[in-house]
């Protein structure tokens, strides 16, 4: 039998080095298992990552999809320019 389990935790700068995850069964008398997770190498992303400026883009228009089936799901003529 396969579990997987999967959990979310927030990470913060001073974490513990380790994290223990303790399974226990509900259908078994003293079936448990606990597992240590290691941090100590752990490499977090950038807490702010540096802004860039806004660029100038120009709205694009709705008529470069070429077929007016597509342009009619839109009821707005520009699409809005997305910032990388």
């Amino acid at each position: 039998m396969i579990i997987m389990l999967n959990f979310f935790n927030f990470v913060f700068e001073k974490s513990p080095s380790q994290y223990f995850i303790c399974v226990i069964s509900h259908k078994w008398i003293a079936s448990e298992t606990q597992v240590a997770f290691s941090f100590c190498y752990l490499i977090l992303a950038e807490k702010d990552p540096t802004p860039i400026g806004i660029l100038d883009l120009q709205p694009l228009p709705v008529n470069p999809l070429r077929t007016s089936k597509y342009e009619d799901l839109y009821n707005f003529k520009f699409f809005i320019p997305i910032q990388p």
